[in-house]
């Protein structure tokens, strides 16, 4: 009898599972555990029951998008496929694909899904307008093209074709939506129109970028996050309705029905998949909720120990009065420099000392977290490659960092200043790429714990009188356990063309993106070139353009012209060698910062570099892609 109902109970649960999976097989959800959940019968729980329940009676618009709130402490928006006639059909599916989120993430405080024709988000924060470029979410279809060659080129120009078209719609459309076909391929792309041009540029660009990765040869791809997404199938999957006449398709008519039966053959085995992934997702739920309540607890004694070091720190703290008069009231002569955080500005204080000020501003997005961390960081870090911090200042929303003065300011204020640039002969710039290898390795390997900086660039090493290089602007650097090879965030800081793949397109970081970072940083010194694609020819970025001539035998044609006629052509090629090795697309292939000083200190003929592979973000036609480089994020804002 026992046992008899055991299998009947076990009939009833497979049959509700395979019944759940059919339902969400073309959805997909995101419970965002890391910003905390809620408890029934709270002011957060009913403004969130309330306003699901309003969504019935939502007034169809014209490009589909909505943005709900309730009493300021549910925030909601959602989006209905830019195909879809302004009608009840897309109101009804937000209505459900908000239903489903409330079950699929129960008492989450942030979570958001795609329906095959719509998207729902909720949050108690405020995201309008606001791009957040991870987490990425990404499938493919398991069914190979038969001409991959025909199939990439096409779909290539399909990608820019659509790049041009969001830009058009920006300028006369009130739908951020883009469609094209190619031959038999069919491809669209959207952003939330909450999103400015440059940011739906940016989140599209990501996905544009990641596209040959993930589903090269496939017949199929889907990419998406909360503020865009892009698909692209061999099967007109969209009313071809808003295709105008002249791009129509000219594929038969029975092509439909074959498609059609594929995709009911594909339903059916990812309803049986689907019925037994459930269970497996709940007790991996259980689990990982352990291990983040647990790591939560250990991060908050950390933090209020973080605190304390800060509040007890007196000989770091400068009286603000005694700041404002060392910059003379924060006078614009004495301004020296200015960043996504605030300003910098020269000062002398009453002893004759020189310094820098960078003064926070209260817009920016670094908050009292990044403060801390930068002050506990750097009064903890002391290498001779980093720039010195002598103490903090706070008064009410006034937060500044007292810096040594460095006379010769920034790289980037040399090695691209047609003047300057001079002054940086073969070996001034040889012996800066040794002192910031030598930096990072400190910063990965010289304390308990594996240190991140994340947004090493140009601008943020800084020369002093004898052209030694200082790693500076430790705001958004994290520590990292041993426990780990990487870690994933949802906050993506740092600076667009100096981020490694995998960390601008689905936050995973690791010492690696560092690596990226720093083999960037040596190619733009040796070429004198931004990482920007301006003054190629190829019209690509400095990654790529630095891999085309190294296959193609013409390293030497990297060498800034500076100084061609006065350098080392060995030391020069073994470091665009390491430079490539350090941009590779995959990071385990990247070299440590300890392999790269090493390298760096040999002077052995018989010296066996890493040979380099294809590095990341490598495109060949995709002009769309460009304009990520110097794009400087930080929680999505200007750096």
């Amino acid at each position: 009898m026992a046992l008899a109902s055991i299998i009947l109970s076990s009939f009833f649960l497979l049959t509700f599972l395979f019944a759940y999976a059919q339902q969400n097989a073309t959805s997909h959800t995101y419970c965002f555990y890391e910003g905390g959940n809620f408890t029934s019968n709270t002011s957060y729980s009913f403004n969130l029951n309330r306003l699901i329940s309003s969504l019935p009676d939502l007034t169809p618009t014209i490009n589909g998008f909505y943005n709900i709130s309730t009493n300021g402490e549910v925030n909601a928006i959602a989006l209905c496929r830019g195909d879809l006639k302004p009608n009840q059909d897309c109101i009804s599916c937000i209505t459900n694909a908000a239903n489903q989120l409330e079950n699929n993430c129960p008492n989450i405080i942030e979570a958001y899904i795609w329906l095959e024709i719509c998207m729902f988000r909720y949050t108690s924060r405020t995201i309008l307008g606001q791009l957040e470029p991870v987490p990425f979410y990404h499938t493919s279809s398991n069914v190979n093209v038969t001409d991959k060659e025909g199939f990439s080129k096409g779909l290539g120009e399909l990608l820019d074709s659509l790049g041009a078209k969001i830009d058009a719609a920006y300028e006369n459309q009130e739908v951020r939506f883009a469609e094209g076909v190619k031959e038999t391929i069919y491809a669209l792309a959207q952003c939330t129109p909450d999103l400015s041009e440059s940011d739906c540029r940016i989140c599209l660009a990501q996905i544009f970028a990641g596209v040959p990765t993930c589903c090269d040869g496939k017949t199929g791809g889907w990419w998406m996050n909360s503020n865009c997404y892009f698909r692209f199938e061999d099967y007109p999957f969209f009313d071809l309705s808003v295709i105008s006449e002249q791009n129509q398709p000219l594929s038969p008519h029975n092509n439909n029905t074959r498609r059609s039966d594929r995709g009911n053959g594909k339903d059916r085995s990812k309803a049986l998949v689907f019925a037994v992934i459930p269970t497996v997702i709940i007790v991996l739920v259980l689990i990982c909720l352990f291990i983040y309540l647990m790591r939560r607890k250990k991060r908050t004694t950390q933090y209020e120990k973080a605190e304390d070091e800060i509040e007890n720190a007196d000989s770091l703290h400068f009286d603000f009065d005694t700041i404002r008069v060392a910059t003379d009231e924060f006078s614009l002569t004495n301004k020296i420099g200015e960043g996504g955080f605030g300003v910098v500005y020269k000062g002398r204080l009453q002893d004759g000392q020189e310094i820098a000020v960078k003064r926070l501003s209260i817009h920016s997005g670094q908050g009292n977290a990044e403060f801390k961390t930068e002050v506990l960081l750097m009064t903890k870090l002391q290498h001779k490659n980093f720039i010195k911090l002598f103490g903090f200042s706070i008064k009410e929303s006034e937060r500044l960092l007292v810096y040594e003065f460095i006379p010769n300011t920034s790289l980037d204020r040399f090695l691209f200043d047609p003047i300057k640039r001079k002054q940086l002969d073969w070996g001034k710039r040889y012996n800066i790429i040794i002192g910031i290898s030598q930096g990072l390795l400190f910063l990965h390997e010289g304390s308990e714990f594996p240190i991140i900086h994340r947004d090493l660039k140009s601008f943020n090493v800084l020369l002093d009188e004898q052209m030694q290089p200082k790693i500076s602007d430790f705001g958004m650097a994290r520590q990292f356990d041993f426990d780990r090879t990487q870690a994933i965030t949802r906050r993506v800081v740092g600076t667009y063309g100096y981020m490694a793949p995998e960390y601008a397109m689905h936050g995973r970081f690791s010492v690696k993106t560092d690596v990226y970072s720093f083999g960037v940083l040596v190619l733009e010194i040796i070429t004198g070139k931004r990482n920007s694609g301006l003054g190629f020819s190829e019209g690509t970025d400095l990654p790529t353009y630095g891999w085309k001539n190294w296959v193609e035998g013409t390293k030497t044609e990297l060498i800034d012209n500076v100084f061609l006629k006065s350098y080392s052509k060995k030391q020069s090629m073994q470091c665009v060698e390491i430079a490539l090795s350090c941009v590779q697309e995959n990071p385990n292939k990247r070299p440590t910062m300890e392999s790269v000083v090493s390298m760096l200190s040999s002077d052995s003929e018989s010296l066996q570099l890493p040979k380099p592979s294809q590095p990341g973000f490598f495109r060949t036609s995709t002009s769309f892609s460009i304009s990520l480089n110097d794009v400087s994020l930080t929680d999505l804002s200007a750096r």
